[in-house]
C-alpha cells in the first residue's frame, strides 16, 4: 500500500516513531487485547470485576494523560516515550506475578498493576503526536506519516492478535494442560512485557526533540479551553463506541458465541487488519468531507458496526461488526490528531494531544463500567445496541459544528 511504500522516504526519528508503534500496537492491541481478558476469566473472576478492572485502568489513564504532557515538556518527548515503554513493561510483569500471590489479594493486585501499565500508555499517546509533529518536515508529509502510523497500528494489532490466538494453545500441546486453565494464557502474555522492551530500545536512538517554549502576548497565553471541551466530549462520545467493540469482543465470541481461543485470535486480529485499507482513503476523506465531516461519518459508521455486533448470532457477522467499528477509527485516528493539533501554536500541543487522550480514555472507562453492569444484566446484546445510539450521537452534534463553521466563514471573508 502506499503509506508503507512511502515509509523509505521519512527520516530516521519518523521511521524509529513507527517502529516504537508498531510493537506497542502487537503488545497491546494484538496480545493484551485477545488474552487478558479471558486469562482473567480463567482466574475465576466474573464479567462484572473484568469492567471495573478495565474502566479503573482506562481512568487512571485519564487522570495522568495533562499531567504527563506537562512532565513530557520539562523532561522531553523522547525521555517521556521511552519511560512509558518502561513502565509499561515493568507492570504487566508483575501483574503476571499474580498467581503467586495469596488469593486475598488478587484482585487489587491486579487492578494497581493495569493501573500503572496505563499511566505508562498516558505517557506514550500523550507524547507521540507532538513528537510525530516535529519529526515531520511537511504538512503533505505529516499527513502521510499519521495515515502510515495508523495503518501499522493496525496490521501490528493483526499480527499481534494472531500470534495471541495460536500461542495458548501451542503452550498446552507442549506442556499439558487445558485451554480452560489460565497457565497457558499467563505465560502466552508475557510476551507482551518482552515486546514493550523491545519497542524501548527500537527507539531509544531517536532524536531527544523538545517544544519550543514560545514567549506569546497574554491573550495567546491561555489555552483555548471551548476548543479543548468541544474535541474532549466529541472524542468521549467516539471511545465509547470503540471501548464497546474492543472491551468485550473476545468475551463475547468466548461465552455468548462459543469461538474456540485460537479462532477469536484471528477474528480479533483480521478486525484490526481491514482497517489498513480505510487508511488509504482517510486523505480523501479529509479533503471532501472536512475533519468534522470525516468525524460524523465515523460516528455512523462505528454505530452500525455495534449494531451488527448486537443482531450477531455468528461469528461471522459479529467480525464484520467489529471490522466495520475499526475501519471507522482508523478514519478517525489521523483525523482528530491533525486537527487538534494544528488548532493550536506549539506552545498547547501536549495539552491538546493530553485532553484528546482523557476523552477517549473516560470513553474507554465508560464503556468498561457500562458494558460490566449491563452485560452482567441483561446481555451483550443490548449492551452493544446502547452503545451504539452513544456512538451515533456525535454526528448530529458534528454536522451542526460543521454547519456553524461554513456559515462563520463568509461572515468573515466579507468583513
Amino acid at each position: 500500500m502506499k503509506q508503507l511504500y512511502l515509509m523509505r522516504s521519512f527520516n530516521s526519528d519518523v521511521k524509529r516513531l513507527l517502529g516504537f508503534w508498531a510493537l506497542n500496537s502487537f503488545a497491546y492491541f494484538g496480545i493484551a487485547s485477545v488474552l487478558m481478558n479471558l486469562y482473567i476469566l480463567r482466574l475465576g473472576l466474573g464479567i462484572e470485576f473484568i469492567g471495573f478492572f478495565n474502566a479503573t485502568g482506562q481512568m487512571i489513564y485519564a487522570i495522568t494523560s495533562i499531567p504527563a504532557g506537562a512532565v513530557a515538556q520539562r523532561i522531553g518527548l523522547r525521555t517521556s516515550l521511552l519511560f512509558g515503554c518502561v513502565l509499561a513493561a515493568g507492570s504487566m510483569s508483575l501483574l503476571l506475578l499474580v498467581e503467586w500471590l495469596p488469593q486475598t489479594i488478587w484482585q487489587p493486585w491486579l487492578v494497581v498493576c493495569w493501573s500503572l501499565g496505563w499511566i505508562g500508555g498516558a505517557f506514550a499517546t500523550v507524547v507521540g503526536t507532538p513528537y510525530m509533529m516535529l519529526a515531520t518536515r511537511t504538512a503533505e508529509e505529516r499527513g502521510q506519516a499519521f495515515a502510515t502510523q495508523a495503518a501499522v497500528v493496525a496490521l501490528m494489532g493483526f499480527v499481534g492478535g494472531a500470534v495471541a490466538g495460536v500461542v495458548p494453545g501451542l503452550i498446552v500441546s507442549l506442556l499439558g494442560g487445558s485451554l480452560e486453565d489460565a497457565t497457558p494464557y499467563r505465560l502466552a502474555l508475557w510476551l507482551n512485557p518482552l515486546t514493550y522492551l523491545l519497542a524501548f530500545f527500537v527507539f531509544a536512538p531517536a532524536s531527544p526533540l523538545r517544544l519550543e517554549e514560545q514567549q506569546t502576548d497574554a491573550s495567546t497565553q491561555r489555552p483555548p479551553l471551548r476548543l479543548f471541551t468541544f474535541l474532549g466530549g466529541i472524542v468521549l462520545i467516539t471511545g465509547i463506541g470503540s471501548g464497546a467493540a474492543r472491551g468485550f469482543f473476545n468475551l463475547f465470541l468466548d461465552t455468548e458465541l462459543g469461538v474456540h481461543p485460537g479462532q477469536i485470535g484471528f477474528v480479533i486480529g483480521l478486525g484490526q487488519l481491514l482497517p489498513v485499507l480505510m487508511v488509504t482513503v482517510t486523505p480523501l476523506l479529509l479533503a471532501r468531507l472536512g475533519s468534522a465531516g470525516t468525524l460524523a461519518a465515523v460516528g455512523v459508521v462505528v454505530a452500525a458496526g455495534l449494531g451488527l455486533m448486537g443482531l450477531s448470532t455468528h461469528w461471522l457477522l459479529a467480525a464484520v461488526g467489529f471490522a466495520l467499528v475499526f475501519s471507522a477509527m482508523a478514519a478517525n485516528g489521523p483525523a482528530v490528531g491533525i486537527f487538534s493539533q494544528e488548532l493550536v501554536s506549539s506552545r498547547w500541543r501536549t495539552l491538546s494531544s493530553a485532553v484528546i487522550n482523557v476523552g477517549i480514555a473516560v470513553g474507554w472507562a465508560a464503556s468498561s463500567a457500562l458494558g460490566g453492569a449491563l452485560i452482567s444484566a441483561v446481555g451483550f446484546r443490548t449492551f452493544y445496541f446502547v452503545s451504539a445510539a452513544i456512538s451515533f450521537a456525535a454526528t448530529p452534534i458534528l454536522l451542526a459544528y460543521r454547519r456553524g463553521r461554513r456559515a462563520r466563514v463568509p461572515a468573515t471573508a466579507t468583513n
